[in-house]
């Protein structure tokens, strides 16, 4: 039914996820501020990027080496109004992520460590909660070829 490498995969996706999900907790993070100190809150959001990175560099390598059955490729045109809209949704991507700020995105440029950050309510923002994750999604759900492996990240 599943093979070895789609088992393998989603075992490390859940677990990545399950890490992603916990460490974006309040809980976590108020437990880190005990252990470390309010003033070391400041770094918590860098960790939590690289951390981040240094754990799914191992999962896209596990795509890389095991992409396996092809389900599906999408024939023409339609395979390449499908690779327009993933240009456009790397775009928005990137236009929503300078908005964001990217350096305290990533902890580079730490915030004071209180999270009393202010809502964002200008730009996408004020349209959608996350628009990261929704133009990453449309990227995802405008691939034009499915893999059993790739099915398993969708």
């Amino acid at each position: 039914m599943f093979s070895n490498s789609t088992l393998l995969l989603s075992l490390y996706l859940v677990c990545f996820a399950a890490l992603h999900s916990f460490l974006a907790d309040t809980w976590a993070k108020r437990r880190a501020q005990r252990a470390f100190g309010r003033r070391a809150m400041r770094w918590y959001r860098l960790a939590y990027s690289i951390l981040a990175a240094a754990t799914i560099f191992p999962l896209l390598y596990l795509f890389y080496l095991f992409p396996g059955e092809v389900l599906y490729i999408v024939p023409s045109p339609w395979r390449w109004i499908m690779v327009f809209g993933q240009l456009l949704a790397v775009l928005a991507f990137g236009k929503t992520f300078m908005e964001t700020g990217p350096l305290q995105f990533l902890g580079i440029r730490p915030s004071d460590g209180e999270g009393g950050d202010e809502l964002i309510i200008e730009g996408v923002y004020c349209r959608v909660r996350n628009p990261l994750f929704l133009f990453a999604q449309v990227f995802l759900w405008l691939s034009p070829i499915m893999t059993e492996n790739l099915l398993v990240l969708y």
